[in-house]
């Protein structure tokens, strides 16, 4: 193969790029043996004929630096030729064509192809390339087939190499071309190079004339070129710079500028500090370079300007702005020049703060929107003053503002600073607005406390006064004229020291003279002293020394106040006069009077508290009350009271007399307190109950045994009345038997005579309880619906008989006004009746009794009823009709054996309408009759409902209580005979027991209609039982049937569960009522 080298080494570029060829075919070389081996390890690679190879290339290298063409020339036809044979033949053939050693060879061919530069040449090249693997060994022991494939390889290959050689070939022609217009610009290079020494040696004298550093950089950023002063210390280094990248100024803004400049194709600046270590401020200037056809050549200048001092200027003037803004910011203060004319302003920003705005409005002057802003009031002086600035250069004027936010401000302009031209003319007037609202403020609030302090000091009178020392002059303020009556006018050429002491009291005047004459020995700064003012006037006046000023040679001068104390004097006066009276009215009244401090030291007492306590009054005063006089158990709880500050207006508690002995006081207190708050006094008065607490623990004692006395009683009549109603109810209830029995004509009369005189002694037990209840304050009221009309159609029937008997005349004239369904208590009601129409019954022989109800007053739920009672008969004398409604009280002594009576039955019932919160009216004449009368008020009922049955007169019929089982329980077999009588008698079927354990046993075992129990029984009482059977049949009826007649037993009984309540000795109608009541069926009620 045949290489044309000649032409190819005619550049160094040339000579550089085939001898990197050729180590890295000898490289490669090495590389595949360790390749092939690490692949194919029973591959024949001997490693001395690749170094044998490699060292051929290794020689042409050399023989590059030889300066021969020819022998380097020579050197590069033997390596490849030596290559080819190594790699391409015979290692290829060896290994049998293996596919490693097979693409080795290909890669070595791709290789030397780069290396030719003619196509003769690389035509030769391939064709020495298909030789070597023609005449390589073992390619017989192949298969035939494998030959086309791998020769079929070889020339792709080869067609590789022809497009890297034509990619060579057309840069080596470009490359030609390129370098024959470098030749032709060589040329002019040399001959411009000249004209560059010259520019470069002006631009060097230019640079030492403007202090500047220049530096030239190329396409590539190197310095070419660098100029600076021959005498700058920096010369050394900027000359170094030539031939050294941009980067070696460490300038850290420079990458960024030059972007700039080759972007824009513009000038760029800015400024920087330090450069190659100083600290120097440098301005630099970016500058593109430019050729004769103004292109852009890419290399570009670099200019360095030291502004080192401007910079320090700069930073002066600014720091002297600054000074003067925040000088202007603390004492509120703008400055603003404008033209002669007047007719704009300019001003510095700190105004824009004063008038609280951040800019003016587009369409507006600063002058026009600065006056707009001022109070209208101002705002033509403060047009006239900005339009005359350059008549008056050397003028101040003040005016309010209202800032856009509302704020009221005073400013002040100030104009006088006139800047002229350089002829002597005035060109503009410079001035300063301050804002003096917060003085304008402060003179305004001094002045109204001023004038405050004035209208204070003449109310409560007092004026100032100072002594001038030095100058022997003594001022005063206008109170002390007042204070002294005088005219200010009048006096004030006179000596004001002599004036002062001419007016004060003969008596006082040595003291106050000191003042003036030995005011270096004061030893106080309070003075009391009279005066007789120029009216005649005695007044009182207090002296204070407030103030001493002092300096270098002494006391200079002395000021204070003077204040009338005239009006507190009179009260002190009348004060003491006052203490004095109340002190002498403290000694004459019969009761202990002292007054205590605040420790509790008595500060004054009268001689009645000094006479009951033992003691001499001298001897008490300065005593301590507390530690003396006050109870041990009592002390912590007076010395709290006076600690706390909220002494009792009023106590009672004993004293300890000298004597040891207690005397019980009460007192009431009346507390001074002092300007703070606390205790100052108390003064006490107190009135001596030890006798009355006496008698009054006495009376407590009389009234708990008078109370339990009473109690007595009412247990006393309690059992006395069940002792006597279980007698009476067996002598009642046979009676009512024998009634029923048929008697004989003649027994009848004895049994009506005998259950007369039952009911009248039970009428009487039952007044005689009432009485007692209603004496208690026991009784009280128990509203149930019922039918009015009824009850006392019912309550005339009963009297019906007696009234015949005495040829009487019952009239019932009911208003028809009255609803018939009420709420009251009927029992009470009908008691009052009884007992009202009882009377008139008893007194009227041969007359007539006039019931009348008519409405008093009616509302939507209420009604009141008029209830009159009015008879013809004896009369009541009007010295007797107070005492009628007493207990036990008849109007003559004849009338207890011509009528009888307890007396009982009146104070009864005018109790019972005093508890329905009215009163029994009474009128009435001897011979003629008598008229009671009363009014009460009843609720209206919507469902008539009543306890009180209407008695109708038919007797049980066989269905009435037919086949209901009863329970009776009693402990008395009287009573058990009796109630079982009645009722077998209505056809009840009746099982008995005879105390409360064995009826609770009975209720268990049978099914009993309703139970009928007496309460105080041995064994088990009737509570205990209705409360068990209660607990397991809580819808039996239980009906208490006892001689306790108490309201308690009553209430007792239904909080045990009993359903009803019924006293012995019973009503066999009553009692069948109650049953009925509790009974299912349908029954009439019997007659009898």
């Amino acid at each position: 193969m045949f290489l044309n080298l000649q032409r190819l080494l005619k550049s160094d570029v040339d000579k550089n790029l085939y001898r990197f060829i050729f180590i890295a075919i000898g490289l490669l070389n090495l590389l595949l043996h360790f390749l092939f081996l690490s692949y194919a390890s029973l591959s024949f690679d001997p490693v001395a004929i690749r170094i044998i190879c490699s060292f051929c290339f290794l020689i042409t290298f050399l023989l590059s630096f030889s300066g021969q063409a020819s022998v380097f020339k020579i050197g590069g036809y033997f390596a490849v030729v030596v290559f080819l044979a190594v790699n391409n033949c015979y290692l290829l053939g060896v290994n049998n064509y293996t596919g490693e050693y097979f693409l080795g060879s290909l890669i070595g061919l791709v290789v030397i192809t780069y290396t030719c530069t003619k196509i003769e040449e690389l035509a030769l090249f391939i064709l020495i390339n298909f030789v070597a693997f023609a005449v390589a060994s073992r390619l017989t022991t192949n298969p035939v087939d494998d030959i086309p494939v791998k020769l079929l390889t070889v020339a792709l290959f080869s067609g590789l190499g022809c497009m890297m050689f034509l990619y060579r070939r057309a840069f080596i022609v470009k490359y030609l071309a390129t370098r024959e217009q470098v030749n032709e610009k060589d040329a002019l290079l040399t001959k411009t190079s000249s004209l560059l020494e010259q520019n470069s040696s002006k631009l060097q004298s230019l640079a030492s004339s403007n202090l500047n550093l220049v530096f030239e950089f190329n396409q590539y950023k190197i310095c070419v070129n660098a100029w600076c002063p021959a005498d700058d210390d920096l010369a050394p280094k900027v000359e170094a710079m030539t031939g050294k990248s941009i980067t070696h100024l460490y300038i850290d803004a420079l990458p960024g500028q030059i972007k700039m400049a080759l972007k824009t194709l513009k000038p760029s600046v800015f400024e920087f500090q330090s450069l190659f270590g100083n600290r120097v401020w440098y301005r630099a200037v970016v500058n593109p370079l430019f050729n004769d056809e103004l292109r852009f050549t890419g290399s570009l200048t670099l200019t360095l300007t030291d502004i080192t001092e401007v910079k320090k200027v700069f930073n002066a003037l600014k720091e002297s702005d600054l000074v003067l803004y925040n000088e202007q910011v603390v004492a509120k203060m703008g400055s603003w020049w404008t033209d002669i004319t007047g007719r704009d302003i300019s001003w510095s920003n700190n105004l824009f703060s004063i008038l609280e705005i951040s800019e003016i409005p587009p369409e507006r002057s600063k002058l026009n929107y600065y006056i707009s802003l001022i109070h209208p009031e101002d705002r033509d002086g403060a047009q006239h003053f900005f339009t005359t600035l350059a008549d008056k250069p050397l003028i101040e004027f003040e005016h309010r503002l209202t800032t856009p936010k509302g704020n009221l401000k005073y400013l002040k302009v100030v104009s006088g600073y006139p800047v002229q031209d350089e002829n002597g003319k005035l060109i503009k007037v410079v001035g300063i607005i301050q804002d003096i609202t917060d003085t304008k403020t402060d003179i305004l609030t001094i002045k109204k406390k001023q004038a405050e302090l004035a209208e204070i000091q003449a109310t409560a009178k007092i004026g100032g006064w100072k002594w001038d020392i030095s100058l022997n002059n003594l001022t005063w303020s206008d109170e002390v004229y007042k204070i002294y009556e005088l005219d200010r006018e009048v006096v004030k050429h006179e000596d004001h020291i002599q004036l002062f002491l001419s007016f004060i009291h003969p008596d006082d005047r040595p003291n106050i003279a000191l003042i003036f004459k030995n005011y270096l020995k004061i030893d106080k700064e309070f003075f009391e002293y009279r005066i007789i003012t120029a009216a005649g006037n005695l007044k009182y006046l207090s002296l204070i020394i407030g103030k001493t000023l002092i300096n270098e040679h002494g006391i200079k001068s002395i000021a204070g106040t003077l204040q009338d104390q005239s009006d507190r004097k009179k009260v002190d006066f009348d004060f003491e006069r006052a203490e004095n009276k109340y002190k002498n009215v403290l000694e004459t009244i019969n009761m202990a009077a002292v007054t205590l401090n605040k420790k509790g030291d008595i500060v004054f007492c009268n001689k009645y508290l000094a006479d009951i306590a033992g003691y001499d009054k001298a001897d008490l005063l300065g005593m301590n009350w507390i530690d003396t006089f006050v109870a041990e158990h009592l002390k912590d709880q007076f010395r709290a009271w006076l600690n706390s500050n909220s002494f009792y207006s009023q106590h009672t508690s004993p004293i300890i007399c000298r004597n040891g002995k207690q005397r019980m006081i009460n007192w009431k207190n009346t507390v001074t307190y002092d300007e703070f708050g606390k205790i100052e006094q108390t003064t006490s008065i107190g009135e001596d109950i030890t006798d009355i607490k006496k008698a009054r623990e006495a009376l407590i004692i009389a009234k708990e045994n008078a109370e339990k006395s009473s109690r007595f009683k009412s247990e006393f009549l309690s059992i006395m009345s069940h002792e006597i109603r279980t007698p009476m109810n067996s002598v009642i209830g046979t009676t009512n038997l024998l009634l029923q029995d048929n008697p004989a004509p003649r027994q009848i009369e004895y049994l009506h005579t005998l259950r007369y005189s039952s009911n009248t002694l039970l009428q009487l037990i039952n007044d005689i309880l009432d009485y007692n209840k209603i004496e208690a304050g026991k009784l009280e009221l128990y509203k149930t619906p019922f039918n009015i009309q009824k009850m006392v159609q019912n309550i005339l029937q009963s009297f019906k008989t007696k009234a015949d008997d005495s040829e009487s005349l019952l009239v019932l004239d009911i208003d028809e006004n009255i609803p018939q369904n009420l709420i009251g208590d009927q029992l009470r009601l009908g008691q009052i009746l009884n007992n009202l129409i009882g009377n008139a019954v008893k007194f009227t022989p041969k007359g007539s009794v006039t019931i009348t109800l008519s409405v008093k007053q009616q509302k939507t739920n209420s009604v009141v009823i008029n209830f009159s009672i009015k008879d013809t008969g004896i009369g009541i004398a009007p010295q007797n009709i107070d005492k009628i409604f007493d207990p036990f009280t008849q109007e003559y002594s004849s009338t207890q054996s011509d009528y009888g009576g307890t007396g009982l039955g009146l104070a009864i019932t005018k109790r019972l309408v005093e508890l329905h919160n009215s009163t029994i009216n009474l009128v009435s004449q001897v011979g003629k009759g008598t008229e009671f009368s009363f009014a009460i008020v009843f609720e209206k009922a919507n469902v008539f409902e009543t306890d009180q049955r209407t008695i109708e007169g038919s007797k049980p019929t066989e269905t009435n209580i037919t086949g209901m089982k009863i329970l009776l329980v009693d402990d008395n077999k009287m009573n058990l005979l009796i109630a079982n009588k009645f009722l077998k008698n209505w056809h009840a079927n009746v099982d008995q027991a005879i105390n409360g354990q064995i009826a609770v046993e009975k209720a268990m075992q049978h099914n009993y209609d309703i139970i009928i129990m007496d309460l105080q029984m041995p064994v088990m009482d009737g509570f205990e039982a209705a409360a068990i059977i209660k607990q397991t049949q809580p819808d039996l009826p239980i009906i208490a049937l006892s001689a306790d007649a108490m309201p308690e037993t009553r209430l007792k009984a239904e909080q045990h569960g009993m359903d009803d309540y019924l006293t012995k000795p019973f009503v066999p109608e009553i009692l069948f009522e109650k049953i009925v009541k509790y009974y299912k069926p349908t029954v009439s009620l019997p007659k009898w």
